[in-house]
């Protein structure tokens, strides 16, 4: 119980930490994107459904990409083409593909073949751009995006075409399609596909160095705890409802495990106090106390000995403010 408590304190504190500084400005790492840095990442955006009658809320998606990148091929693409790709450049990986109980989980799986087949940047169609990406990419191989929550997502990424990063994630796909955690629909989606696997991923490859990591008030990504924040001035995208494939487990989890872990950890206490039929008072009342205190006690400042735990590989962020004007979406 204690050591249970230990951990999960650990990751209250991490989250805190996060929380508190994501919004924080970082340098890009290439500010002249007219001739000053080379545009490796070919201009492709691809997007995708399960066929071309979008539904109303996204139907705009496409024209506002376009709209703000006219200089870019946009690519929609529709589960019969997605499937078409793997069969036809990555037949060793069909049976895995088709194999997968979810339609969300070919979707997830197939970005990553995308992106290492042609390169380009890939978007989540509740994603829409507000200026060019120009400057987003400029100067990078490889892009992945921070989450405000935990961790990374794979809702937007970039890459060169063939990027080793890709290559690696679409062979560790098949190591991640069945593990004893699956536990429930949302677990098996987003660690076997999804957005933990991705982190996963990441923190397993040697070559972090060659991936840069964009911070959420870059790409404008809201927290799962506050979806209606507001607009961030000088972000790249825009985001509109979202989450379609989410479950009853999967708002759970968010609203549990995301937006009240120290509630959560409390209620741990409580019960693995009673299994074992005696109170474990100085965990609870260590995670009362943390839970009362945490703005008097600047928890946030204690992460610094934890700071290399997603310290690893560059950071793409910017002072938004300094960006190149563009036009955005009304």
């Amino acid at each position: 119980g204690v050591a249970l408590c230990a951990y999960l304190g650990l990751v209250v504190v991490l989250q805190a930490h996060t929380s508190r500084h994501i919004w924080q400005p970082h340098e890009f790492s290439c500010h002249d994107v007219r001739g000053g840095c080379e545009r490796r990442i070919p201009f492709i955006i691809h997007q995708m459904y399960k066929d071309e009658a979008l539904p109303e809320a996204w139907a705009e998606t496409p024209a506002r990409w376009q709209r703000m990148n006219p200089n870019y091929r946009y690519m929609l693409w529709t589960d019969h083409e997605l499937e078409e790709l793997i069969a036809t450049h990555y037949s060793w990986f069909l049976p895995t593909y088709r194999a997968y109980p979810n339609n969300i989980q070919r979707s997830d799986a197939s970005r990553y073949f995308l992106l290492h087949r042609y390169g380009g940047v890939y978007a989540d169609l509740d994603i829409v751009a507000t200026r060019s990406i120009d400057r987003l990419i400029a100067g990078h191989e490889a892009l992945l995006p921070l989450t405000p929550n935990i961790g990374i997502t794979n809702a937007v990424m970039a890459s060169t075409p063939g990027h080793p990063f890709f290559g690696f994630v679409t062979e560790e796909l098949v190591r991640y399609a069945n593990a004893w955690y699956h536990l429930s629909r949302h677990m098996t989606i987003v660690s076997s596909t999804g957005p933990t696997f991705l982190w996963s991923a990441f923190l397993h490859y040697r070559g972090r160095g060659s991936v840069a990591l964009v911070q959420p008030g870059v790409w404008g990504k809201c927290t799962v705890c506050h979806p209606q924040c507001a607009e961030v001035q000088g972000s790249f995208f825009r985001h509109l409802s979202g989450g379609s494939w989410h479950t009853a487990d999967s708002r759970a989890i968010n609203n549990g495990i995301l937006c009240h872990p120290i509630l959560l950890m409390i209620v741990g206490v409580l019960v693995a106090s009673a299994a074992l039929r005696r109170l474990l008072w100085l965990p609870l009342t260590s995670v009362v106390c943390l839970y009362l205190g945490q703005d008097l006690l600047d928890i946030d400042m204690w992460c610094a000995p934890f700071a290399w735990l997603m310290g690893t590989g560059q950071h793409a962020g910017g002072h938004l403010g300094a960006l190149e004007e563009g036009p955005h979406v009304v």
